[in-house]
C-alpha cells in the first residue's frame, strides 16, 4: 500500500476557511445568500467582465 493517500470523504480544511464556515455557521447564513455569497459574486463578475 501506498504511503500517500487521497481523501475521498474527509474535507482538507485550511484554518481560515474553518473560520469562514463557523462565522457562516454562527451568523446563521448557511443558504443562497450572505456575506460570502455576495463577496464571491462580485469577485466572478470582475474576473468575467
Amino acid at each position: 500500500m501506498s504511503k500517500y493517500s487521497i481523501p475521498l470523504s474527509v474535507p482538507k480544511i485550511s484554518r481560515n476557511e474553518w473560520q469562514y464556515i463557523k462565522e457562516c455557521l454562527d451568523t446563521g447564513w448557511v443558504s443562497s445568500a450572505g456575506k460570502y455569497v455576495d463577496l464571491f459574486e462580485e469577485k466572478i463578475e470582475e474576473y468575467t467582465g
